[in-house]
């Protein structure tokens, strides 16, 4: 996106003067209560200011994200808290800007955020017209073909949705793999909009039809990594955590067992479900010590687990959502082991 669109996306979310006096005119006319019964008088002044701070804040980050290259409800969704969140992951996303359409819908890939095991695809889709896309979650059949793959796992989330009552939703495909190498070009394709009420209802095709592109992966990788060779034990069985990856978006976890099997086995048979939406325990939880004595653990299950017992070898790639601030984290702790982070 060009200085000139930046400037542009402002413009339209700057009320004119002409809406902001009707604004003001409006709020205080329903302060006065417009003929109804008055308590006690206060001077709506007080009132008004508050509320042109309040379109000035919203207007303010707006831009901000605007200037950024970033898309609101993307900062939303990431769980951005402060500036220097949206600062780096400015530096990190790519803006794409992709149109693909056809007579079964529009697809429009905005914007790519990712680092060496992770990916977020931001994209909107519109269906033909005269249909309503307001069920509760929504995703398509997905693949992205890149180089040095050799297995990921793929899901959507809905994102906030403005009108409901159209034919337009914005989901992030996010894309776990063993390697996901930055400035190669990959193929993008979605296939069969799903949709479904919340959980336990069940996915169902809505809309039939299959949508492809090319698109270059020109983020910026995030991540550092950390070498541990530290012993632990997985399940009753010896492990060593050899390395981990950390980024704002996620943890990347680097094993070596020659028990993978049994493993990976126990892991499967300790799971159990939690919550209300069908959502898994968390099989290989990690706990993350910040610098200002606070921990969390993680819990649910997110990501993916990739094991090749003949190798091996293991790794476990964990989003997080809020994003992480790599700065603030002391070390992190897997089965007992305890990985310093030092000065990021």
């Amino acid at each position: 996106m060009e200085e000139r669109d930046l400037k542009g996306l402002f413009e339209k979310l700057t009320p004119t003067e002409a809406r902001k006096e009707k604004l003001f005119s409006d709020i205080a006319e329903a302060y006065r209560g417009g003929g109804k019964p008055k308590r006690a008088r206060v001077s709506p002044k007080p009132i008004i200011l508050t509320i042109a701070a309040v379109l000035c804040l919203f207007v303010t980050s707006a831009y901000s994200a605007a200037q950024l290259g970033l898309d609101v409800k993307w900062l939303k969704y990431l769980g951005i808290s402060d500036g220097e969140q949206e600062r780096y992951l400015a530096n990190g996303a790519y803006v794409v800007d992709k149109t693909v359409a056809n007579q079964d819908g529009t697809l429009h890939v905005k914007q790519i955020m990712g680092d060496s095991n992770l990916l977020y695809i931001l994209m909107d889709f519109t269906a033909p017209e005269g249909t309503v896309l307001d069920a509760a979650r929504y995703r398509f059949h997905g693949s992205l073909r890149m180089q040095g793959v050799d297995s990921s796992g793929i899901g959507f989330d809905s994102l906030e949705d403005d009108n409901p009552g159209d034919n337009r939703i914005c989901l992030v495909m996010s894309i776990q793999a063993n390697n996901t190498e930055a400035g190669q070009e990959a193929e993008l394709a979605v296939t069969d909009l799903q949709a479904a009420e919340p959980y336990p209802d069940e996915y169902e095709v809505i809309q039939p039809g299959e949508w492809k592109t090319t698109i270059k992966l020109d983020f910026k990788n995030g991540s550092k990594r950390y070498e541990a060779n530290r012993t632990v034990q997985l399940y009753g069985h010896k492990a060593t955590l050899e390395a981990l990856s950390v980024s704002p978006i996620s943890v990347t976890l680097f094993l070596r067992s020659d028990s993978l099997e049994e493993i990976w086995e126990e892991a499967r048979r300790s799971g159990t479900e939690i919550g209300p939406d069908g959502r898994s325990s968390d099989d290989y939880p990690v706990t993350i010590h910040y610098k200002d004595g606070t921990s969390e653990t993680t819990s649910v299950f997110s990501g993916m687990a990739q094991a090749h017992p003949s190798l091996g070898d293991m790794m476990v790639v964990k989003p997080f959502l809020p994003i992480l601030q790599p700065d603030r984290i002391e070390s992190i702790e897997f089965f007992g082991a305890v990985v310093p982070l030092g000065k990021n």
